[in-house]
């Protein structure tokens, strides 16, 4: 239950304009004979368009991004595959040197113990200079062995991580329609009343409603994203009459679909500019509070579309 009290409100008459139809896409105060629904015009359909190119223009982008993607994980694996080749091939080459200089030492050892069974110290002690030079030269080998063999095993180990690395795979996205016409809408505030009236886009028909009532909206002089526009939005596409076609069948237009209707006050005549003390109900101040307007705001409101629907 509301808190508020019943108030007397005074305001200025606002001048209603007589309850006539409009053409939708002519000036506020041209009246016509008829009125037309408005449709899926060029305008919808170029947007619609536009929409469908932006969409493969964003999957070709993608699409390429997973083709660079693939490619360089693909020349990582092969720069890194050949890293461990080159490195296969040093530490071959160092093994092969090591043999061939462990073959040099034996040959040497052997021409070193048959010259001291001779008795040519003099040959002997040149023979042990060369196994000490041999000596020296596989120590060094042996070393790079090791370095080689160590810097091997961590490329291996690298390949390896990269082989398990999953391939990106490419899945082209579903595209949502309606969310798309909902990004194309600049407004976050009527992005968010879209997103949360997901209907309207999915129902051809309440489409045409809503946007036959932005045209009347804007004719109104209603301020878009605004609690009051999106409350006749939601009159015309949800609650409100029909269109009608022509000027003899007068559309009766829902004032304000959040508000509740009076029992207090009948509804009487006031000329433009007339000072009008009216009583609103609690539940008519709690509604207006609900839409962010003041009580004078709400008056005023509500003799508009009064007199203008007793035109």
């Amino acid at each position: 239950m509301s808190e508020l009290e019943a108030a007397e409100v005074t305001v200025t008459t606002p001048n209603a304009p007589q309850n006539i139809d409009f053409d939708l896409g002519a000036t506020q105060n041209e009246p016509v004979a008829k009125v037309e629904t408005p449709k899926q015009d060029d305008g919808v359909e170029l947007l619609k368009r536009q929409l469908s190119e932006k969409q493969r223009e964003a999957e070709e982008i993608r699409r390429q991004k997973f083709e660079a993607e693939r490619y360089a994980q693909k020349a990582q694996q092969e720069v890194k595959t050949y890293q461990v080749q080159a490195q296969d091939n040093q530490l071959t080459a160092f093994v092969n040197a090591i043999a061939s200089f462990e073959r040099d030492a034996e040959m040497l050892e052997r021409d070193y113990a048959n010259t001291l069974s001779e008795g040519d110290y003099a040959k002997a002690a040149k023979l042990q200079r060369q196994m000490a030079q041999v000596e020296s030269k596989l120590i060094q080998l042996s070393q790079g062995k090791e370095a080689v063999q160590e810097k091997l095993n961590y490329e291996r180990q690298m390949l390896e991580q990269q082989r398990r690395q999953p391939q990106p795979q490419y899945e082209q996205q579903p595209t949502d329609p309606i969310e798309a016409q909902i990004q194309s809408v600049k407004s976050p505030t009527s992005q968010a009343w879209l997103r949360s009236h997901r209907d309207v886009l999915a129902d051809p028909v309440k489409t045409k409603l809503m946007t036959a009532a932005h045209y009347e909206a804007d004719a109104l002089n209603i301020q878009p994203d605004t609690p009051e526009y999106f409350a006749h939005i939601e009159s015309k596409v949800y609650g409100g009459e029909p269109v009608q076609q022509t000027v003899q069948q007068p559309r009766q237009r829902q004032a304000m679909a959040a508000a509740p209707v009076s029992r207090t006050n009948s509804a009487q005549t006031f000329r433009a500019g007339q000072q009008v003390t009216m009583t609103l109900s609690p539940a008519e101040r709690q509604a207006a509070r609900d839409i962010d307007m003041s009580d004078e705001e709400y008056l005023e409101a509500k003799l508009y579309y009064q007199q203008k629907n007793m035109l």
